[in-house]
């Protein structure tokens, strides 16, 4: 089954664990979701991380990037932080700074 794998002279089929994926029938190994995405386990693919969030290699969730970083679009494996003049809320999109404020790094 997709999400599982049998090694050499197994007896059964074990569920990848999480953060890692089996993609076809047969597989003989699971493989590491790569920075960027993330898999519970026994999944037969990794999912891309959602806008304003971040994840490493083999990742069994993506995390939220602090106040002031962003990870625009989908699949990011770390985030940036804005620029001194603008800034961030909820990570996914750098903001100038309105009229009379300012931001630092």
């Amino acid at each position: 089954l997709p999400g599982t794998m049998a090694g050499l002279g197994s007896a059964t089929c074990e569920s990848c664990k999480a953060g890692h994926f089996a993609a076809t029938v047969g597989s003989s190994e699971c493989h590491l979701c790569r920075a960027g995405s993330y898999a519970a386990a026994g999944s037969h693919e990794c999912s891309r991380c959602p806008p304003g969030t971040y994840s490493s290699i083999a990742a069994t969730k993506c995390t939220p990037c602090q106040e002031g970083w962003v990870a625009e679009g989908w699949g990011n494996p770390t985030c940036k932080p804005c620029l001194a003049g603008t800034y961030a809320h909820e990570g996914r999109l750098c903001r100038q700074c309105p009229g009379n404020t300012i931001s630092t790094l």
